[in-house]
């Protein structure tokens, strides 16, 4: 039997312009400029995972190994090893390979992915089949079926890839779990970008993958297996017909539930033209879109895809409780200075949810490449800048830091004039919330559904969204939607305030740490893992069709999640209480008018030893701490009593609070090593700047004197 490893390049992954990692798309495209509100995510390259389940061999997957990972693995004994990859993680690629002729002499090797285009663009044959084999530039799963001898015209699986997230962020959750599955319809583009590797990869035609049916099946299985999954449909060629016909096939299925998910597509403005009204795009299920608008001049420079009145659609989308993300490009020929401010005014006017502001890259082996390599115009660069915002492109009008520059500031100028994305998201879902609930049909009154149950949950957000609002103006946006709530909603519950609370707090504590330890200082790794993919043995009928293992521990992770669950329980506790304080019978209240009494009468107690002429600083402090060790023990006692309602709760974040103690032990007595929280990024950085400001402060008075 055919043995067969394919992996995702080895970690820790190129440093991008903005100190972020390429898997995190939110902070490094999608949401970054926006301060505390800046949003981290993962993300995976889905492409192996999708191969390895379409083969009647079991194959092993590695997703994010580090070096050590990878060599350990390939010593194994493959028949057949396989890579897909992004251009910036070239000479990982390459690395990987040169290990694998080491370690592995006799195991054949195999790129694919947009890494390929780039080898084959930029290396002579020659040269590359030194480290690889065969050079995968066509569809991957129809290449490795005839390999092992499958039936190449198969269905094409996709269940359970790896789901990612576009994030939230760090302050709020460290580690998000992923809610973004990817589907993939079909893959290529007859669009003709320049630009793209997707026209390039599939010869500039549209590569059906997978029907409408096959679609709709495997929706279902996630709505079976985790409720709520959201989708990233991949229809690269943004075919109009493709959308329509999974929505068709989707109102169709009685089981499927338009609350419970939504589609996010990838579309052109010149697609989105054609709908004459966008409630039909919105009755496929589709909740959110990426549209490569490019530039506001691009449909007069040959881009087809960019034909079309973009604002016009933007807000049609929009008023349809549909989100968009818009990618903008800088660099393009026509882009003088005058001409790029000009450019920028039009898409803050399109008012996108999250935007994608990059610059004009030149990948190897695309058009936009071999145009501007016939006119010299390729300057030297690094591999890991062949990325987003690099790729060596010499252009005409700007300078290199003129283009990053700008691109940097856009994004805080979107944040500043259309507020974080967080709050634009919102103020969309209430209209199609406000749109929808009123229409007869099931479907609508699903999606309404879903609008309602996240605008419902988002009331949490406007006392940090208030406080920490880049300006007035943003502000007072923030005030409008939350009287919008309040008119649908009602007054919030109590635990709706207690978790408004909470974050407000936490927002506190991230502006704070903002300043002596910056978001932009960590780089978040993804962990290693192993993924074992059962070959014959995959079944349809809702079991994964792998096994998975994390193969290193990190001290981090451990030490993140020890306290975040720790904290979270207690929050838990408090949202309980918040819940049962809203029945006027329970006898919490009673409690509650006992700690007030009792706070009141120790403030007093305090107060009045402070006014006398000589304080009795040992009776002060005595009295302070008995005053409180009173309180809580009453608050703990109550919390315990099962009359009260929160017990459980109670129970439970007792034991997550052991949990964390119990960590530190470790990590203080040596058995994980107290090198490792010294280290830990959040307190060593803590530590360092405290350090230094003491300094500057000492040097500061010194040089005073």
């Amino acid at each position: 039997m055919t043995r067969i490893l394919l992996s995702t390049a080895t970690t820790p992954y190129p440093v991008q312009p903005w100190h972020d990692t390429p898997t995190d798309l939110s902070r490094q495209r999608l949401a970054k400029g926006q301060g505390i509100f800046t949003n981290e995510g993962h993300a995976h390259l889905f492409g192996v995972f999708l191969l390895a389940q379409n083969l009647s061999v079991p194959v092993a997957v590695l997703d994010h190994p580090t070096m050590e990972n990878w060599v350990s693995e390939i010593k194994k004994g493959y028949d057949y090893i396989g890579i897909s990859s992004l251009t910036p993680n070239m000479e990982s690629v390459l690395e990987m390979l040169r290990q694998v002729r080491i370690h592995a002499p006799d195991t054949k090797t195999v790129v694919g992915g947009f890494v390929a285009e780039a080898i084959k663009a930029s290396f002579s044959e020659e040269d590359y089949s030194k480290l690889i084999d065969d050079l995968v530039l066509v569809d991957g799963v129809r290449w490795l079926r005839e390999l092992v001898g499958d039936d190449i015209h198969a269905p094409v699986r996709q269940h359970f890839l790896p789901r990612a997230t576009t994030g939230v962020p760090r302050w709020i959750d460290k580690h998000p779990r992923g809610v973004l599955a990817p589907l993939v319809s079909a893959l290529g583009c007859s669009r003709g970008c320049n630009f793209c590797y997707t026209t390039v990869h599939f010869g500039g035609k549209r590569h059906q993958l997978a029907t409408a049916e096959q679609l709709r099946d495997e929706i279902k299985l996630w709505q079976n297996r985790a409720p709520g999954t959201k989708f990233v449909l991949y229809e690269e060629d943004q075919d109009r017909e493709a959308i329509d016909e999974l929505g068709r096939v989707l109102r169709a299925d009685p089981e499927i539930d338009f609350s419970m998910f939504s589609l996010n597509i990838l579309v052109s403005i010149n697609t989105l033209s054609t709908y004459e009204d966008m409630d039909e795009l919105a009755h496929n299920g589709v909740g959110g879109m990426f549209v490569g608008l490019e530039s506001k001049f691009a449909q007069d420079h040959g881009y087809r895809k960019a034909v079309g009145e973009a604002k016009e659609v933007f807000d049609e989308v929009h008023r349809r409780g549909m989100r968009s993300t818009i990618g903008w490009m800088v660099g393009f020929d026509w882009h003088t200075r005058d001409v790029l401010e000009e450019d920028f005014q039009y898409l803050v006017s399109c008012q996108p949810v999250s935007a994608q502001l990059t610059r004009v890259t030149p990948y190897p082996g695309t058009p936009l490449y071999n145009k501007l390599k016939r006119e010299d115009r390729i300057g030297p660069h690094r591999w890991e800048d062949v990325s987003f915002y690099g790729g060596g492109m010499i252009h005409e009008h700007l300078s290199e830091h003129e283009i990053m520059e700008f691109i940097r500031t856009g994004d805080e100028r979107l944040a500043h004039t259309l507020g974080p994305s967080a709050l634009r998201a919102i103020k969309v879902h209430f209209n199609g919330f406000e749109r929808y609930k009123e229409y007869d049909d099931v479907h609508f009154q699903q999606i309404a559904e879903g609008h309602r149950k996240v605008l419902y949950n988002s009331y949490v957000q406007f006392a940090a969204l208030d406080r920490y609002a880049p300006n007035g103006m943003i502000r007072k946006m923030i005030k409008e939607l939350e009287q919008r709530w309040r008119y649908h909603f009602g007054n919030p519950p109590t635990a709706h305030k207690v978790r408004s609370k909470y974050t407000e707090i936490k927002a506190t504590y991230a502006t704070l740490k903002e300043k002596v330890f910056p978001l932009n200082r960590r780089i978040h790794v993804p962990p290693a893992t192993r993924y074992q993919f059962l070959g014959s043995e995959i079944k349809d009928d809702g079991s994964l069709p792998y096994t998975k293992e994390y193969l290193n521990e990190d001290p981090n992770y451990l030490a993140d999640m020890a306290v975040q669950n720790a904290e979270r329980a207690v929050l838990d506790v408090a949202l309980k209480a918040g819940e049962v304080l809203d029945d006027p019978e329970t006898k919490l209240h009673d409690v509650v008018k006992e700690v007030r009494s009792g706070s009141a009468a120790l403030f007093n107690d305090l107060a009045g030893q402070l006014r006398q002429e000589k304080l009795d600083t040992r009776k002060f402090l005595s009295s302070l701490q008995g005053g409180v060790s009173a309180l809580a023990t009453k608050v703990v006692e109550a919390g315990e009593n099962p009359a009260n309602g929160v017990d459980e709760e109670v129970r439970v974040a007792k034991n997550k609070l052991a949990d964390m103690l119990e960590f530190y032990a470790k990590v203080v007595g040596g058995t994980l090593g107290l090198k490792k929280i010294a280290t830990h990024p959040d307190l060593s950085g803590m530590v360092r700047n405290t350090i230094e400001g003491v300094k500057k402060a000492v040097k500061k008075t010194v040089g005073a004197a």
